[in-house]
């Protein structure tokens, strides 16, 4: 892994940033009325509750639709070992896009570009507020009209993870923008996106998404504790990452930077503005590594627009952090459709780490993504 496709990412989002354009979704982002920022707010503040407490929030839902869809979601994650802890992962490390907002119909995605996987919620105008009507969840290649593949796009052969990531994101928002711009669409939107049968979901899409989520948290979950026989990469890593975590939170991204002396200048003073109060609850979201580097990605359930990611250069029995890189996805997902670059030609994917099988956590052991043990069939 080289670091020149870093630096082709932070042009196209330097150049996204400096061309001022706008988040996802909105219909006026620079000057939206009352009816807007409050149809966004109840979204995110929907995103947070799923967050905190996904089986309240079923309990709570005011629909038989909504609280069906919730109900069975709460299920999968549960049966296949990720328990309300998959919602963590899934919708804090989320973006989100938005159609209709400020009509009487809105549509909001939560979109994982990890897991590959697009939440899809409906709200509408109830005699009091805005509510939640109806939702469901997809892997990211039924919205965008292709064959589902069981590896979420980023790690799929034929490009790098970083670019993959971003392409998808891309891919993803287009499809669900012009799909749930078209009234003809809206009408039987479930039937367009071939999730009419709720059972059918339950059966088939349900197991593949929630095993995402599991299966990433038990990539994550090896950064965090130790386990038998481990890859010797695992102790530098794990270090690296809480030294991280714990600088960026307190301190702020400054000293960080020092060490990262191969980030460009003008991004670098980007990154030195992020305020250590927005980390809270900052953690992995994503790596993967080769002989050389590891590249890991961060992201904090606080924020819901962009991700960041640290390049580590492996020295021996210790990892030295290279460059930092901040990715915006509005920014990013508008440079892209833009045109602007050229884009980087996708380099040999690197070898990812094996997935070890990690020691069970401590009981009350405080994590950002804590993981229960998979349900024992």
């Amino acid at each position: 892994m080289t670091s020149g496709f870093l630096h082709d990412l932070l042009r196209i989002a330097a150049l996204a940033l400096l061309l001022g354009f706008p988040a996802t979704g909105g219909a006026s982002p620079e000057h939206p009325n009352r009816a807007e920022v409050m149809d966004i707010y109840l979204a995110m503040d929907f995103r947070n509750a799923m967050i905190d407490d996904p089986e309240d929030v079923a309990a709570k839902a005011r629909t038989h639709a909504a609280r069906a869809s919730l109900q069975a979601m709460n299920a999968a994650m549960e049966e296949w070992g990720s328990g309300p802890d998959g919602w963590r992962y899934l919708m804090g490390a989320s973006v989100y896009a938005a159609t209709g907002v400020g009509a009487a119909q809105t549509f909001v995605m939560f979109y994982n570009p990890w897991v590959d996987t697009a939440v899809i919620t409906e709200w509408q105008y109830l005699p009091e507020s805005l509510e939640l009507i109806d939702l469901e969840w997809l892997p990211g290649d039924l919205l965008r009209g292709s064959e589902i593949d069981p590896l979420p796009a980023w790690q799929r052969a034929g490009a790098h993870p970083s670019i993959a990531m971003i392409s998808a994101l891309a891919a993803t928002v287009d499809a669900f923008e012009a799909k749930f711009d078209n009234p003809a669409f809206v009408a039987n939107w479930r039937r367009g996106l071939g999730v009419e049968n709720r059972e059918d979901v339950a059966e088939f899409l349900s197991p593949l998404i929630a095993l995402r989520v599991f299966e990433n948290q038990m990539r994550l979950q090896a950064i965090e504790y130790s386990a038998v026989e481990e890859d010797p990469l695992f102790q530098p890593l794990r270090e690296a990452v809480v030294a991280f975590i714990v600088t960026a939170v307190t301190d702020g991204f400054s000293p960080l930077l020092e060490q990262a002396s191969r980030t460009p200048p003008d991004l670098a003073d980007v990154i030195a503005q992020i305020q250590p109060e927005t980390m809270q609850g900052l953690a992995p979201v994503a790596y993967i590594a080769d002989d050389d580097e590891v590249l890991v990605y961060f992201a904090s359930p606080l924020t819901a627009d962009f991700v960041l990611s640290a390049v580590y250069e492996r020295h021996s029995a210790a990892l030295r952090l290279r460059v930092l890189d901040f990715v915006p996805y509005a920014a990013s997902y508008q440079a892209v459709n833009a045109g602007v670059g050229p884009i980087p030609q996708p380099e040999p994917e690197p070898q990812a780490i094996p997935s070890p099988q990690p020691t069970t956590p401590p009981a009350g052991s405080a994590g950002s993504y804590k993981v229960t043990d998979p349900k024992k069939k």
